[in-house]
């Protein structure tokens, strides 16, 4: 149980660290767009833009890929911890994976004598 937990906080940790990453370098990516756009201004060789223009759209972006990012680490991570949940719940359990000691047994009929 304790693996389990820490295998959670780590597929938390992980999605967490995902979204930051992923949302940072969108967000950097239309600061370079920004940059881009401004500096073609400036030359007079495209329209002057604000800073709103570019970086709202960005933004919105870079939230929406870093959650879709981390919703997909999250959901492997999950796989994963139920797949390692199953595995060790086997280990206790034995080998064979049943768990015999709950089962009830029919009484066996087919070794009686007939009288006939």
């Amino acid at each position: 149980m304790q693996h389990a937990r820490r295998l959670a906080g780590l597929v938390v940790l992980a999605a967490v660290l995902t979204f930051c990453l992923v949302q940072d370098a969108e967000t950097s990516a239309g600061v370079g767009r920004y940059l881009t756009a401004q500096r073609a201004a400036l030359a007079g060789q495209g329209p002057r833009v604000t800073v709103d223009e570019i970086m709202g759209p960005a933004n919105r972006l870079a939230v929406r890929q870093g959650m879709a990012w981390s919703g997909r680490v999250a959901m492997a991570g999950l796989i994963g911890l139920l797949i390692f949940n199953r595995v060790q719940s086997r280990r206790s359990l034995g080998e064979g994976g049943a768990d015999t000691t709950s089962v009830r047994l029919k009484a066996d009929t087919t070794s009686r004598s007939r009288r006939g």
